[in-house]
């Protein structure tokens, strides 16, 4: 079967490094068989090899294309996270958002919920919205007591709250980020982020 040995090849090139090769015939698989077996893992690795080569319109182009036509939810779930994660890398914020938030709704327990909504607010802390931020941030903090990025949402959160204080912004704490510095300091003492 012509299609299998075609992904087969994808696999092979892929898994040799040769990625200009793999990145070619995905393209070419993408073309000859766009409702293949294989094309939801085919678009998921072109988006991937386009962001990995620099080519990041190819990949957002790549995975929204892949997210819209995705069957399973799953597939859905993954390459949505994915065009998130390649939106927020190229610093396209709001729409970074927009993904993680189609995400989030099509499913608000996903397993990409703690990555997500991380990256959300750390969308908003970096265009410097300290509102949005300090919001995102503690909503992060209190639906995920045990997320991956808990130390870090809370010092960049006391860092907001002490910054708009000693510049005079609504909302700044000098005390309670003290507090929530000394409480990191703490529990966690051997973090990097506290360094």
């Amino acid at each position: 079967n012509r299609e299998l040995a075609l992904y087969c090849m994808i696999l092979s090139d892929q898994n040799l490094q040769r990625e200009g090769r793999a990145y070619m015939l995905c393209d070419k698989y993408l073309k000859d068989y766009p409702e293949g077996q294989f094309a939801t893992q085919v678009s998921d690795l072109l988006g991937i090899l386009a962001y990995k080569s620099g080519r990041i319109a190819d990949a957002i182009r790549v995975l929204q294309r892949a997210r819209d036509s995705a069957k399973k939810p799953e597939d859905k779930q993954r390459i949505g996270f994915l065009l998130g994660v390649v939106l927020f890398e190229a610093q396209r914020f709001d729409d970074s958002r927009d993904a993680f938030a189609t995400l989030l709704g099509e499913d608000p327990q996903s397993t990409y919920k703690d990555d997500a909504e991380y990256r959300v607010a750390l969308s908003y802390f970096f265009q410097n919205d300290s509102t949005k931020a300090r919001r995102a941030l503690r909503d992060y903090i209190a639906g995920n007591p045990k997320g991956q990025y808990l130390v870090d949402a809370n010092y960049r959160l006391a860092f907001i709250l002490y910054q708009a204080a000693v510049t005079g912004q609504s909302g700044g704490d000098v005390p309670l980020a003290r507090e929530m510095l000394e409480k990191l300091a703490a529990d966690y003492p051997s973090d990097v982020n506290l360094g």
